[in-house]
């Protein structure tokens, strides 16, 4: 099993989807909103302001041997 780290998430997937998301990743582009201040606002009054532009955030890559898997999927959700 792999373990991606994309943001504040870690996804668990087998190694072939693993690279395939990966891969996916590295030519995908990052999309944002920007609310705009009502101040700031142009003449058209858009309360939002929208960005496309290439990805420079980071994620990792690494292995999870599968005993270690096995016990994480039986433990579940841990609690609050």
């Amino acid at each position: 099993m792999i373990v991606v780290d994309v943001g504040w998430n870690k996804f668990v997937l087998s190694r072939e989807d693993g690279i395939k998301l990966v891969e996916l990743l590295e030519k995908a582009e990052l999309y944002e909103e920007k609310w705009i201040d009502k101040e700031k606002r142009g003449p058209d009054g858009a309360d939002h302001s929208y960005h496309v532009y290439p990805n420079t955030k980071t994620f990792s890559m690494r292995l999870l041997p599968t005993q270690l898997y096995q016990m994480a999927k039986l433990a579940g959700k841990p609690s609050e």
